[in-house]
């Protein structure tokens, strides 16, 4: 498989998408809160014709608010961060390379060795509480 240009840009371009996702269900939200905040104000009206109006705008409000909170969410949680997409694409082609699996056992103890020294102290005491459980 070849990563192409395009799809390294799609995949930089994944943690903005999801952000603005977030603050369109920021705005479903408001919409809910109005349309609910209108709904209860028309049955408090006594004015036939205004209470009317306020009931449907309520009633509209909630169903598009809805409606799109229940579009935006899913979206959101399914979209991967640009993190994740990344593993998903190129952990595999490493995985499966055959030069990747010719190194020595002896290499790999190194770079771990190498990668324990620059963690942080905080990360280090976790991982020695979890294995001493």
């Amino acid at each position: 498989m070849e990563i192409s240009g395009a799809m390294i840009y799609w995949i930089t371009r994944l943690n903005e998408t999801k952000g603005f996702l977030t603050v369109l269900m920021v705005i479903s939200a408001v919409f809910i809160v109005i349309g609910i905040v209108a709904f209860i104000a028309s049955v408090e009206e006594r004015d036939g014709d205004s209470k009317k109006s306020m009931t449907k705008f309520g009633k509209r409000m909630i169903t598009v608010g809805l409606a799109a909170f229940l579009v935006l969410f899913p979206a959101s949680v399914l979209i991967p961060s640009e993190k994740d997409a990344a593993a998903i694409l190129i952990l595999p082609l490493i995985i499966s390379n055959q030069e990747v699996q010719k190194i020595p056992k002896g290499m790999v103890d190194l770079a771990n060795e190498w990668l324990e020294e620059l963690r942080p102290e905080k990360i280090k005491s976790k991982i020695k509480e979890k294995e001493n459980g």
